[in-house]
């Protein structure tokens, strides 16, 4: 007697062949000197990397109570002035990805680490979701993107300020936004936690912010084409 087809489930092993590939591989390109290190080395500019490590660190034990950082807005630099920190980026809706590192007993170096290949990993999920969904592409077609968006030479030259490292928030106010304009009146309430990404963009660096204010200037014509792509596609392929 013939076996069942395993069309489905190949399919779907092959899908998620691609962007797990490319994304394992573009995470060691984009960090072999840590990941080959074994975490020894952190990356990359010492200016930037220690003034981004100090600050996480700070609001990281502000936020738990430490005595340490009791004001979370003064962190002593420039002392006796008061409410410094807002003097630079504040980096508060990066803490998510850095507070459980510390939480689960991580060092402050090492989950500085862990907080730069969780904003690459998420970056490219974030683009792979993005094309698939929102422009329908193909598996395969996806990944490139993502790849190209997460671990291209624009992204890895700019390593030296990490704060420019994390824009998955303004890839899922893309998401929401597209999905909220194409969706039923009715529907497309469900997608307001764009906005939130969006908030969320602005208040982790004013780099993110800038960022996110040109990218609403793009996204009536991103909208346009998902919008007509969508319309033509009823389904996945």
């Amino acid at each position: 007697m013939k076996e069942p087809s395993s069309g489905p489930r190949s399919r779907r092993l092959r899908e998620a062949f691609f962007p797990i590939a490319l994304g394992t591989l573009g995470l060691i390109i984009a960090f072999y000197p840590m990941v080959f290190s074994k975490l020894e080395q952190i990356q990359s500019d010492p200016g930037d990397t220690r003034f981004i490590y100090f600050t996480l660190e700070y609001e990281y034990r502000s936020l738990r109570g430490d005595g340490f950082a009791q004001e979370f807005w003064s962190p002593g630099i420039f002392f006796p002035e008061r409410n410094t920190l807002a003097y630079s980026d504040v980096f508060v809706s990066l803490q998510p990805f850095y507070a459980p590192w510390r939480t689960l007993g991580a060092e402050p170096d090492t989950a500085f680490q862990l907080l730069l290949l969780t904003a690459a990993a998420l970056n490219f999920v974030a683009a792979y979701f993005l094309f698939r969904t929102a422009l329908a592409r193909t598996s395969l077609g996806s990944s490139f993107g993502a790849f190209l968006f997460s671990f291209g030479s624009i992204r890895l030259n700019q390593l030296n300020h990490a704060q420019l490292l994390p824009q998955f928030y303004v890839l899922i106010s893309f998401y929401g936004l597209v999905r909220m304009l194409v969706a039923d009146a009715g529907t497309s309430l469900r997608y307001f936690w764009c906005w939130v990404s969006l908030f969320f963009a602005g208040i982790g660096d004013h780099h993110g912010g800038t960022g996110s204010a040109h990218s609403l200037g793009a996204h009536p014509c991103f909208t346009h084409i998902a919008h007509k792509k969508l319309s033509q596609t009823s389904s996945l392929p």
